[in-house]
């Protein structure tokens, strides 16, 4: 067991795997703050350079004799450092600026609420997506993204009149490990609109009563 000094965020030991260049944590029941984007919101040459430093991060963390533990949170660390920036200056078509697509995607989350994940506080932004959850024990984070994705880029597709690649293939997870970190992860879950510069952003909510119940 990985005990955290907050009762409510005590942890099974969980499995690491590695999807596409990313390493996932998955731990059941674990609280997770989670970023996803559309395919084509990095530049190719950002997506490369992206790509090459968190494969170069990983091997090293590897060869260093670091856990996979350990080695997986510097390489998503890593990979979310030189990304964010990026995402919010807005690059690509931007399709969740559509509200009937960002709209869509919202009820889906919120549909999943007490079926496969506790929705705490999301943010849809106009080429990536922030969420933050409890990921209940019957369901892998994997299988979770998937399913958001697979029936969210159908209908985006639908809406938008289009075809291909909606969504890109991996996304980053962070475990979140007591109630500190979750209250400023929910902070910046929620001020990410504003900071990017986007004035009364309607795709932004937070379930307090929730939050409160962990002591947030």
């Amino acid at each position: 067991m990985l005990g955290i000094v907050n009762r409510l965020f005590v942890y099974e030991e969980g499995v690491i795997h590695k999807r596409s260049r990313l390493p996932h944590w998955h731990v059941p029941g674990g609280i997770y703050f989670v970023t996803f984007r559309l395919a084509d919101s990095l530049p190719r040459a950002m997506e490369n350079r992206i790509n090459a430093l968190v494969d170069e991060c990983w091997d090293a963390c590897l060869a260093g004799g670091i856990d996979s533990k350990e080695a997986a949170e510097k390489v998503r660390r890593e990979a979310f450092r030189l990304t964010q920036p990026v995402l919010d200056r807005g690059y690509g078509q931007c399709y969740l600026r559509n509200g009937t697509v960002a709209l869509d995607f919202q009820q889906i989350m919120l549909n999943d609420r007490e079926k496969n994940c506790d929705l705490l506080a999301w943010s849809i932004m106009p080429n990536h997506v922030h969420s933050v959850f409890r990921l209940l024990r019957q369901i892998r984070i994997d299988q979770l993204m998937q399913t958001w994705k697979s029936v969210s880029s159908r209908r985006a597709n639908r809406i938008l009149g289009r075809r291909g690649a909606f969504w890109q293939s991996d996304y980053f997870d962070v475990l979140v490990r007591d109630s500190l970190q979750l209250r400023r992860t929910v902070e910046y879950v929620m001020q990410n609109p504003a900071k990017a510069g986007l004035k009364d952003w309607r795709w932004v909510g937070v379930h307090h009563d929730r939050l409160a119940d962990l002591g947030v």
